[in-house]
């Protein structure tokens, strides 16, 4: 039995009762919405893996109910400004409410002149990079919108929803008008608190006016858009609640943060779990509207304790049942240790669309989402699996990945590293600060494999002999990268007296000790994380990569975070676009860029912490013995822009061997 009994109550909203108090809220995902704006059954098969769990709420997102003049932005959405659209959700109302689960679908609105003309709504397919403010929209905008928020309702009651929320968050047309930040306008839609909120309240009034009237309507509003100038802040959302609560509002969903703001929308794990709760439990003081909590809410205790300490009503828990779809029914069954845990790093679910307009997110720790419609939930474990040996060298993310994946199919496994414990650079990633949740995917690897009574061969260097007393009928080489001395980047090593040399392997697992002043050589994540750890631990610390931009291989918001704590050190120094670094006479380091060089003295230490060359060693080998093999993670390749991460390692674990059940 769980004992999360909070979490599990009850609650209703109007004349809707939700059986319990987590949703799945409405998250950009970018796949599942064909070209003419309808659901796919990928779309449906993604949200049904969640409510199959059993969250007591579910919301739609990536909808637009007007086409934009300058087309959509970033990924497909869902067009709910055409009744062909309604066939598709009507199917997956159908198939949510098989569930017991309700659903709700929110409406957005990009910010921006609306389409009008034909030649208008042909180009609304076409992608537009910059979001166009609301000062650019005439009155007569301002009440197309408005209806098309209405028609849009009324089409989403003919489907069978259950709710609609109102999305006045973020960069949404409702925001812009919120925001004194986006909103400069001098007419009766800005200046004042009172006209910046009178769009939302419009369409508050058009929308209870045209759907049923035990149907609940929620408004996702920023508690804070953490703008330092002109923004909209937590007592303007305190403001307001109690004004939506007398227009017939249910719920509001609170969140907080703008494009450019200090703090992310989407906020990696520099921001502390639950960061942003404290603004619905803000706003829950002045209204008797239920409140619901979200961003970085990834524990059910955590979840729970929200509502015991009436500090929320509802708790939205996205990222966290992306990561594992199944994270309600172990909460809720009593095994919140089986829960595959996010790692707050952003990297697939978020960052896709701050690289490139069309983007689908994925998973670091979830290498089947989006995949729902194509993977089996439960694996091929035929009867002839049992017979088949697999061996995975490396306890890794892509080795545990792999030899989860190889017991789930059945195969007898043997997991194998050369060092005592499991997970490899995952461990030296928990290391770094700020950055010890990535340490949690490790314990719930262990469990797992533990649970499936995966043999671990710790302490253990894989080689002939063990391949021949073995005798694994496949080998899934996992065994990483090793770091290399970058001579084409350092000169004058042999001029090396008195500063200790290093890589960062050899610092962080065998404890090596630096100096006082510490130059890092590199810049990838690894390198800039790095010297975020150094810089703790030394007077000094200075970082040259030739790269144009360090760490690109971090989410965006991720690296932000991490540049952000870097430049607010006195001690450390980075330097990028590095073309040499010299090394002269009498210790003395010379950096050298396009504008010029400068001398670095009285370095102690060089930590190389750059380029990775695979270790792959062990693939000839075994296919030299003619045992079938093949390479995943690092020790396949970690130079490529998709390579070198978390998640690369992973999704390759999960890939390798499912086609290996396939063969």
């Amino acid at each position: 039995m769980t004992g999360y009994k909070h979490l599990f109550q009850p609650i209703q909203l109007r004349g809707m009762v939700v059986p319990n108090r987590i949703a799945f809220p409405g998250m950009t995902i970018g796949f599942g919405v064909d070209e003419y704006g309808c659901l796919t059954q990928q779309y449906t098969s993604y949200l049904a893996e969640r409510a199959r769990s059993g969250a007591g709420m579910i919301i739609l997102s990536s909808t637009l109910v007007h086409p934009p003049a300058l087309g959509l932005l970033g990924p497909d959405r869902l067009a709910l400004w055409q009744d062909s659209t309604m066939s598709g959700l009507a199917g997956l109302v159908e198939t949510i409410h098989g569930y017991g689960v309700r659903l709700g679908i929110q409406l957005c609105q990009l910010p921006g002149r609306l389409a009008k003309t034909e030649e208008e709504l042909a180009n609304a397919a076409r992608p537009a990079r910059q979001l166009p403010t609301n000062d650019g929209m005439t009155k007569e905008d301002i009440l197309v919108a408005v209806e098309a928020y209405g028609a849009a309702a009324e089409r989403c009651v003919r489907a069978g929803f259950d709710f609609v929320e109102i999305n006045a968050g973020y960069e949404y047309m409702l925001s812009n008008f919120l925001s004194p930040s986006r909103n400069t306008r001098t007419d009766e839609y800005g200046g004042s608190f009172e006209n910046r909120i009178r769009v939302l309240v419009e369409l508050v009034r058009r929308i209870r006016t045209g759907i049923p009237g035990g149907m609940p309507i929620g408004v996702k509003v920023n508690g804070d858009d953490f703008l330092p100038d002109r923004s909209w802040t937590l007592p303007e959302a305190c403001r307001l609640a109690p004004l939506l609560e007398k227009e017939g509002v249910d719920y509001l969903h609170v969140s907080g943060g703008l494009r450019g703001a200090q703090r992310w929308v989407i906020p990696p794990m520099y921001e502390e779990q639950g960061a942003y709760a404290y603004l619905a439990s803000e706003v829950k003081k002045h209204t008797a509207l239920p409140v619901m909590a979200v961003v970085r809410i990834k524990r059910p205790e955590m979840a729970d304790r929200l509502i015991r300490e009436n500090k929320a009503d509802l708790v939205a828990m996205g990222r966290a049942q992306i990561a594992d779809p199944e994270m309600v029914q172990k909460a809720r069954s009593g095994n919140a240790a089986d829960i595959r845990p996010c790692l707050g790093d952003c990297l697939g679910c978020i960052n896709p669309f701050y690289k490139e307009m069309k983007a689908s997110a994925s998973c670091t720790v979830n290498p089947e989402m989006g995949r729902e419609h194509v993977a089996h939930r439960t694996p091929n474990a035929a009867p002839g699996n049992a017979s088949r040996r697999v061996l995975v060298a490396g306890a890794g993310c892509a080795g545990l990945e792999a030899a989860r994946t190889a017991a789930e199919h059945g195969y007898q496994v043997w997991l194998c590293d050369r060092r005592g414990f499991i997970g490899g650079q995952l461990r030296l990633a928990a290391m770094m600060p700020k950055r010890q949740e990535i340490g949690d995917i490790v314990s719930w690897y262990e469990r797992q494999l533990n649970k499936m009574k995966v043999k671990m061969l710790l302490n253990t260097l894989v080689d002939a002999g063990l391949l021949e007393e073995l005798g694994p009928d496949f080998v899934v080489v996992a065994t990483g990268s090793i770091p290399e001395v970058p001579l084409g980047f350092i000169e004058g090593l042999n001029n090396i007296q008195n500063v200790d040399l290093m890589t960062v392997d050899e610092y962080l697992e065998d404890q090596r000790p630096v100096g006082d002043n510490v130059l890092i050589l590199g810049g990838d994540q690894v390198s800039l994380q790095l010297a975020d750890f150094v810089s703790e631990r030394a007077a000094a610390v200075c970082l040259a990569g030739n790269e144009d931009l360090l760490a690109s291989k971090m989410a965006v918001m991720d690296r932000d975070y991490l540049e952000r704590r870097l430049r607010g050190k006195e001690n450390v120094r980075i330097f990028n676009k590095v073309h040499k670094v010299e090394v002269l006479p009498a210790d003395e380091i010379r950096i050298v860029r396009e504008a010029g060089g400068e001398q670095l003295r009285n370095i102690d230490s060089i930590i190389f912490a750059g380029r990775r060359c695979p270790n792959s060693h062990l693939l000839e080998m075994a296919s030299g013995m003619g045992i079938p093999a093949q390479s995943i993670g690092d020790a396949k390749g970690c130079q490529g822009e998709d390579q070198g991460t978390i998640l690369a390692a992973i999704a390759s674990g999960r890939e390798v061997v499912s086609q290996l059940a396939l063969s």
